[in-house]
């Protein structure tokens, strides 16, 4: 879609440009043009305001009039240069009165969004549209066991590159550990298109040597092509990787199967803070101390220990698990710095739960985080995307992982540099959600 602007005057200022507000689309800027044209008889100068629109709900769609305002010379009588011999020469000399403000704008424009065919849609489709080529590579292929490999895949081709979402993974369990470390794009817009690739990147750390290499089986990505109206799946080729050492413990006994069992039997170890009521803190104080039960100091002595107690319970549970985790993520960008990873991640775990928990209504520690984690994608599937809950899930496992799992310098200072970049934005994502 342009906006396309007519001139032949002056201004007495800058045009002012409100652009089109296009309701249930993702939009792209493209380069502004300007080109002089013929019409009836006039020569005009014509700014032209372009724009990439993606639907991204079906149904009746409205994009919203685009409007300039200018401030014209009324005294001008259609431009040029001021005649010192005019009689208004004094007042437009210093521009009093002259101005003329006038605003211009387009009408409305309906579109109708056509919904992706259910019929032939892949199960693993999860957006993606335009048409797009993908490849991956290796940064290494002969390592031990325990050391780290980037894996890197890269969509590229026509279409919303930035919402691209990330490409189907093989399953590699009780072979690789896998965490998807980071994501970039480039986008290039030329013409009527916007053209480009992301980059994702996974890293791998093998659990058991090669026999004598391993493999890594294809990645895959699906996108519906509106041209040749189609789901498309590509995938890469299988890549191999000499591995050498010893399994890590259990890597070598355990099944897929098996192992996914032992991470979730893990992740359910949490403690549970005892919960005692104020009156049972006032009780047990009682108890404890053996308190004389006269009438009146008794009295006043309860309400003491009450408010001292109110006074504790407000320090501890007054502030709201996202201002904590606020100050945590601060905290924790101060000791990534120093490259205490242990610190860093016990600082984000805890306050990272305690918001998750409460944006689903749960007490802290009741639920593991895996459990939390899909209650929060089924009740906010509308307002959280496949993209942000992907990252989101993706770098608390990773957190997970540097707190637990042992990791060389290269691989630790790798997770530990991705999760501080996407700590402030997942704090952003779980804000939109309170």
């Amino acid at each position: 879609m342009s906006v396309l602007f007519y001139t032949r005057v002056s201004f007495l200022s800058q045009p002012r440009y409100d652009p089109p507000q296009p309701s249930g689309f993702f939009k792209e800027d493209l380069p502004q043009k300007t080109f002089a044209v013929e019409r009836d008889g006039a020569r005009y100068e014509v700014t032209e305001l372009p724009m990439i629109l993606f639907p991204t709900v079906a149904g009746d769609l409205s994009i919203g009039e685009a409007k300039i305002t200018v401030e014209l010379d009324q005294m001008d009588g259609g431009g040029g240069a001021m005649d010192p011999f005019d009689p208004h020469f004094i007042q437009r000399f210093f521009g009093i009165g002259a101005a003329q403000t006038k605003v211009l704008s387009s009408k409305p424009v309906k579109i109708k969004a056509l919904p992706l065919p259910g019929e032939g849609k892949p199960s693993d489709f999860s957006g993606a549209v335009g048409r797009f080529n993908l490849n991956a590579s290796l940064d290494k292929t002969d390592l031990k066991v325990g050391d780290s490999l980037t894996l890197t895949v890269t969509v590229s081709g026509e279409g919303n590159i930035k919402s691209c979402p990330s490409p189907a993974y093989p399953k590699l369990d009780g072979t690789f550990r896998s965490y998807e470390t980071e994501k970039s794009e480039s986008i290039s817009k030329a013409g009527d298109k916007i053209t480009g690739n992301k980059t994702f990147k996974l890293l791998l750390i093998p659990q058991i040597p090669g026999n004598p290499r391993l493999t890594i089986p294809p990645v895959t990505f699906t996108y519906f092509d509106p041209w040749s109206r189609a789901y498309v799946r590509k995938q890469t080729k299988t890549l191999e990787v000499t591995v050498t050492g010893t399994p890590l413990e259990g890597a070598h006994t355990a099944t897929a199967k098996e192992s996914k069992i032992l991470s979730e039997d893990i992740e359910f170890i949490v403690p549970d803070a005892p919960n005692h009521t104020l009156c049972q803190r006032v009780t047990d104080t009682v108890w404890r101390q053996r308190v004389p039960l006269t009438a009146l100091p008794m009295a006043i002595w309860i309400l003491g220990i009450a408010k001292g107690s109110l006074t504790k319970l407000r320090a501890t549970h007054g502030s709201r698990p996202i201002k904590r985790l606020a100050s945590a993520i601060s905290k924790a960008k101060g000791a990534a710095a120093k490259g205490d990873a242990e610190t860093t991640m016990n600082l984000l775990a805890p306050a990272f739960e305690a918001v998750i928990a409460q944006t689903l209504g749960l007490k802290s520690g009741k639920e593991p985080m895996k459990a939390m984690l899909a209650r929060l994608k089924g009740k906010f599937a509308q307002r959280l995307s496949d993209e942000d809950f992907g990252s989101m899930k993706a770098t608390l496992e990773a957190i997970e992982f540097l707190r637990f799992a042992p990791a060389e310098k290269a691989q630790r200072e790798a997770l530990l540099a991705e999760v501080i970049k996407q700590a402030g934005v997942i704090e952003r994502m779980l804000r939109r959600l309170q």
